[in-house]
């Protein structure tokens, strides 16, 4: 998904109900490391597993100055 800023943030989704799950990976790892997770949870979920600025298929053509930039992109992945 390409927002605003330029970046791209890549995804990936489990079909699931009306409750909605967002699935943030941590440092060196990727929405990969979310796989059982989401094969776990109820199907009353859907889930999406985000990959962060740098990260896996997601851009970089700006570098991460402050952890700030990470909750900004994902505020604008969510709106």
């Amino acid at each position: 998904m390409k927002l605003d800023n330029g970046e791209e943030i890549a995804y990936r989704e489990r079909e699931g109900g009306d409750k909605v799950v967002i699935l943030v990976h941590g440092n060196m790892t990727s929405s990969v490391h979310w796989d059982v997770v989401m094969e776990s949870l109820s199907p009353e979920f859907k889930v999406y597993a985000i990959d962060l600025r740098g990260f896996r298929e997601s851009s970089y053509p700006k570098p991460i100055t402050e952890i700030a930039d990470f909750s900004d992109d994902l505020k604008k992945w969510v709106d």
